[in-house]
């Protein structure tokens, strides 16, 4: 094979696209604009702001290298829907709206995309306002919604400080409502964990990354969490 070859061969390839590459590059671009990352405890929106991005680069990337091929350019559509939230504190559920707002502009701009001068900001409905673990109210599990993934960083509060900084009513009703599932002096994050174990188990959700310190498995309740999830 002599050294303009491989350059002729690239041509012929970018002069007649394989329409079965150009399929499965649609497939899934289809598939990662559908794509959806939960944060259940969200606060800022950090995660969501760094998730939205790493989908964004994932499918400019297949867009780009697919030209390669002869296959057109297409728009990207990954948008900020494609991450969920859940922020028991109202003003960080704003936060994080507007953080993931702020890393949808600036990728678009930074990668030479047109936007209007005053973009109309949609809510974000995906980002919601609530307990993740618990509704207060009734005393029940609330439901996450179902994503592609979980990640996030969950808040860690030893047991012993439960009652002084959750209430003994909302401490109560959190361990009666997972009772068997999380052991009553378990580390406040492993209700987190526990749920993430539960959608996975309820084939809800594919992946589970959240955060954890190493000093969680020292204590016997909580490894006992750990324990089941790995042993899933």
């Amino acid at each position: 094979m002599g050294p303009a070859e491989p350059r002729q061969r690239a041509r012929r390839l970018a002069a007649s696209p394989d329409a079965e590459s150009a399929r499965l590059r649609d497939i899934f671009l289809e598939r990662l604009r559908f794509f959806r990352v939960l944060d259940p405890a969200c606060g800022s929106g950090n995660f969501l702001y760094v998730a939205l991005k790493v989908l964004k680069d994932i499918e400019l990337l297949v867009i780009i290298e697919s030209e390669t091929f002869g296959i057109p350019r297409v728009f990207p559509l990954v948008a900020p829907d494609a991450v969920l939230g859940i922020e028991k504190n109202s003003y960080a559920v704003e936060l994080a709206r507007v953080t993931v707002w702020i890393g949808e502009i600036q990728w678009m701009l930074r990668k030479g995309f047109d936007l209007s001068r005053a973009p109309v900001l949609s809510s974000l409905p995906g980002i919601v306002e609530g307990d993740a673990i618990l509704n207060e109210d009734t005393g029940e599990e609330p439901q996450w919604p179902a994503a592609d993934v979980i990640v996030g960083n969950p808040p860690f509060l030893g047991s012993k400080f439960h009652l002084r900084r959750l209430g003994t009513g909302y401490v109560e009703k959190m361990r009666e409502c997972y009772q068997g599932r999380v052991p009553a002096g378990a580390d406040l994050v492993c209700y987190w964990f526990e749920k993430a174990r539960a959608m996975v188990a309820a084939h809800r959700v594919r992946r589970v990354g959240l955060l954890a310190t190493k000093s969680i498995a020292n204590a016997e309740p909580s490894r006992q969490v750990l324990d089941r999830i790995i042993a899933a």
